[in-house]
């Protein structure tokens, strides 16, 4: 429902049934377990639930309601992007070996947690539940200025069959601070046309409680974060220039181990089409040229608890360089050729190879539409 120009609550559920009997790759099953029950083919139910509640909160512009869109707050607040807020549940099970007939409320995943861990008795292979929070918005800056803000924060419990009960482990995953900012700006005068400048930062923080038949716990967690600027150039020849660089920065920890993990991806490109000096098909065509550099650095060590140092385990680099042209011989056909020298270096194992390549493609586009 709609209450206000500014704020629309929304709720959203769906679920799904699936039943997989197997012909003669398995054994039939008995209802009872015994001689005394009716056969059944071997046959897995598994269904799903899905909730989700959330908001779009529009603040900016209950602001202006409020304030008045003369007012000197409302030409602040007409910046603010709508808030949007959503908290998810999600259930599935899955039964295997099933001897009963699925109930239309087992079909359509209705119930709490019972419902699907156990049906007529019987208790489910495994099932999960996932419990979610989500929030997104941005601001919109003068001179083509953006910024946009993430938040996830999700809870998954698995329940996973074993002797009377269940084993019950637990994910979590968190992602914040998460977000980008970008300017963009347009020139009609000059060399350049174009210039883009971004960059996005996404850090993740989750954990892995897994517990054993034994009682005893497994224990991981991860964090890492991400960071990716880019600058792009547009020229008035036709020249496009982009280069991006990829960081990441990951800490594994696995029952008092940690892996470190160090990776670098510097990309750059540039792009000119240009007319050929020649004619093909009896005409000036058009070829589109571009360059491409790669340069990928990743350094992984791991930590001990009865060593100080954080042992190198894994250091790869690569270079990679490509140049490519490509032009429409016909309406239908495409020629093309690429040329590319790499360079993989694994320094931990004090190898290093190096490769020269050279592509020559030819397409061709054969519909119908083409030849009326």
């Amino acid at each position: 429902p709609k209450f206000t120009s500014w704020l629309r609550p929304r709720w959203r559920t769906t679920s799904s049934f699936a039943l997989l009997r197997s012909l003669n790759s398995r054994s039939v099953v008995r209802e009872f377990g015994d001689s005394a029950g009716a056969f059944f083919l071997p046959q897995t139910y598994n269904n799903s639930r899905s909730n989700e509640l959330g908001l779009s909160l529009d603040y900016g512009r209950g602001l202006r309601l409020l304030a008045g869109d003369s007012s000197g707050v409302a030409s602040l607040v007409r910046r603010f992007r709508p808030l949007e807020l959503a908290w998810t549940k999600a259930r599935l099970s899955s039964f295997d070996l099933a001897t009963f007939s699925p109930s239309l409320s087992y079909q359509l995943a209705l119930g709490g947690r019972d419902a699907f861990l156990e049906q007529e008795g019987r208790r489910a292979l495994g099932a999960s539940e996932t419990n979610g929070t989500t929030a997104a918005t941005g601001l919109d800056f003068p001179f083509g200025l953006t910024a946009t803000i993430n938040y996830t924060d999700l809870v998954t419990q698995r329940f996973q069959q074993v002797n009377e009960g269940f084993l019950v482990a637990t994910v979590s995953q968190r992602e914040w601070p998460s977000g980008t900012l970008r300017f963009t700006r347009s020139f009609r005068r000059g060399a350049l046309t174009l210039l883009t400048l971004a960059a996005g930062l996404r850090e993740r923080r989750g954990s892995t409680i897994q517990p054993s038949a034994s009682g005893t716990q497994a224990v991981t967690a991860n964090r890492s974060r991400t960071l990716n600027p880019e600058l792009q150039l547009g020229f008035r020849n036709g020249l496009n220039a982009l280069a991006t660089l990829n960081d990441v920065r990951q800490s594994s920890e696995v029952n008092g181990s940690t892996t470190e993990l160090d990776q670098d991806d510097l990309t750059a490109t540039l792009s000119l089409p240009f007319k050929l000096p020649f004619r093909v098909g009896g005409q000036r065509r058009v070829a589109r040229s571009s360059f491409t550099a790669l340069l990928s650095r990743a350094e992984q060590c791991l930590q001990r608890r009865d060593a100080p140092d954080c042992q190198v385990i894994s250091d790869t680099r690569r270079q990679e360089f490509r140049a490519s042209v490509d032009t429409d011989v016909i309406s239908i056909a495409t020629a093309g050729l690429q040329v590319g020298y790499t360079i993989n270096e694994l320094r931990h194992l004090d190898r290093k190879t190096s490769q020269v390549f050279l592509l020559l493609t030819f397409t061709l586009s054969l519909f119908s539409g083409d030849y009326r």
